[in-house]
């Protein structure tokens, strides 16, 4: 039960802080690139992949729970 719970938070955790993450990760990855105009467009992107790993690692726990259930 430790480990399903541990996947479970973990997942919420990372969806509920993929916007100010992916916000930081943009401006570490893209400092030095002076592509200002497409800012909305890469940060859409890290925000939904952000989302997207902590959606696949919350059905990880799902999964494992229903598994062991």
């Amino acid at each position: 039960m430790k480990k399903q719970a541990v996947y479970l938070i973990l997942g919420i955790i990372i969806i509920l802080v993929s916007t100010p993450l992916a916000s930081k990760l943009v401006d570490i990855f893209y400092r030095d690139i002076g592509a200002m105009d497409e800012y909305l467009t890469v940060l859409n992107g890290f925000i939904y992949s952000l989302v997207l790993v902590g959606f696949l690692i919350f059905t990880i726990g799902i999964v494992s729970f229903i598994k062991n259930k």
